[in-house]
């Protein structure tokens, strides 16, 4: 398929898209990298920018996770470079350390799209999201959630020990919140469950717990598939864990692709959805490592309640802006001050207009 993704365009949609698949790129199953050192043997996931396979490292003998950036990347990985800062001339007593990925290779590939970025990394299993969302009553067990917290919180620390903010700057200004099926920030989609015994599993125990799941391609216009599109997608592999019967989580806080050093790159442009936006966004002020901490907070009361902080159904500003007054009261006086559209929604002292 062609990688129509630019930053003065939408991605066009060619082939008839299908619940839980992402756009098409050119490889498979049983496709192999590396001159045979790699062998993709099934989908972890995939997000706006990327899809994750499992593959097997035939050298060493183990699964690991790879990670394959559409063409439009370009071939240098900004998640590659804080991924090895992580792990470069760092604290290695810090606690927050182990719940970092680890890069174990990096290369690229050309296609028929472009150069593909390809990251090599320890498998994970399903999200702290998924996991909620699998249960029966979206709960944790009360030690699992204060555990799942405290691991988030160290590794927010460590993160902000290396001067690296997770939220992330703005990296296609064309995509929208609504057309990112994942979003590279600090949220419970992007902390990811230890990987359930992979390193265990011979590859037919493999298949036999996790069978492939395959969807025909068709094209909306009804055209005969192009030459370097595959002829079925893989569904990702099931590894969810229902949150109320998860005990002793081990996380992983992933996704690097627009994370910043705000040392050296001053208050850029986020990347980020409204719902975890720092409320200083909206106000135009400095973005700093402090950025960090308004996801985390949301973060962190979904994961020891039942639901999310917030649920908004609009992407409008003012909207967002007072239903989270609505909720958390008063803001500071700098912000209420110079709120321009707080009078479509509040009286002077505070209230809510009463036509609303």
């Amino acid at each position: 398929m062609a990688d129509d993704t630019s930053d003065s365009q939408l991605p066009q949609l060619v082939y008839v898209p299908e619940v839980d698949l992402e756009d098409f790129e050119d490889y498979a199953i049983g496709d192999t990298l590396q001159d045979g050192r790699y062998e993709v043997i099934h989908k972890l996931g995939y997000g706006g920018y990327s899809t994750i396979w499992l593959a097997r490292d035939n050298r060493w003998q183990r699964y690991v996770s790879l990670k394959v950036l559409v063409a439009s990347e370009g071939s240098k990985s900004a998640g590659a470079d804080m991924i090895r800062r992580l792990h470069t001339g760092s604290d290695t007593t810090h606690p927050g350390q182990q719940l970092m990925p680890r890069l174990l290779d990096e290369f690229s590939f050309a296609g028929p799209n472009g150069t593909h970025v390809c990251l090599m990394q320890e498998p994970a299993g399903c999200s702290i999201a998924a996991s909620k969302e699998k249960s029966v009553n979206f709960m944790f067990p009360v030690e699992t959630a204060r555990s799942i917290a405290a691991q988030l919180i160290m590794g927010l620390s460590y993160l902000h020990s290396r001067g690296i903010c997770h939220g992330g700057r703005l990296h296609h200004p064309a995509l929208s919140y609504t057309h990112c099926s994942r979003n590279p920030d600090l949220h419970l989609r992007n902390v990811l469950l230890h990987a359930p015994g992979l390193e265990k599993l011979s590859l037919d125990e493999l298949y036999k717990l996790y069978p492939v799941y395959k969807a025909p391609i068709t094209r909306m216009d009804g055209a005969p598939l192009g030459p370097h599109a595959p002829s079925y997608a893989v569904y990702p592999m099931n590894t969810k864990v229902a949150a109320d019967k998860l005990v002793d989580p081990l996380i992983k806080i992933c996704d690097y692709g627009t994370s910043f050093l705000p040392a050296t790159e001053p208050s850029p442009t986020l990347h980020t959805p409204p719902l975890f936006l720092p409320p200083g966004d909206f106000f135009n002020e400095p973005i700093t490592l402090a950025a960090d901490i308004w996801p985390l907070g949301v973060s962190l009361y979904e994961v020891l309640g039942e639901r999310a902080l917030f649920e908004f159904f609009s992407d409008d500003r003012d909207d967002i802006l007072a239903d989270v007054i609505s909720t958390l009261g008063m803001p500071p006086a700098r912000w209420w001050s110079h709120w321009e559209n707080r009078k479509d929604f509040f009286e002077k002292d505070g209230a809510w207009i009463s036509n609303m």
